[in-house]
């Protein structure tokens, strides 16, 4: 079963400070991709990241170098999401 959760004190791992890190380290590259000016917007890097995205049949995806399919694949099954726009 795969637990997925924003808050790594919420997770049973073995290293609590290892996650720690990484949770941090991985918040870190995320707000590379915002624009600290403009909320829900996205910085020149985040825009930079995406001018190349692939499109299949109306769907648009993009890997960083080091992702892969097979963990979407893994936990595909495992949990939706919901979610709207609010104007």
């Amino acid at each position: 079963m795969a637990n997925i959760d924003d808050d790594c004190d919420a997770l049973d791992v073995p290293d609590p400070e290892v996650t720690a890190e990484t949770f941090s380290q991985l918040e870190g590259e995320r707000f590379k991709f915002e624009d600290e000016d403009d909320d829900g917007a996205l910085s020149k890097e985040g825009q930079a990241f995406i001018d190349d995205i692939e499109e299949d049949d109306g769907l648009k995806t993009k890997y960083s170098s080091s992702a892969s399919k097979d963990i979407i694949y893994f936990l595909q099954d495992e949990w939706s999401i919901n979610f709207f726009l609010d104007d």
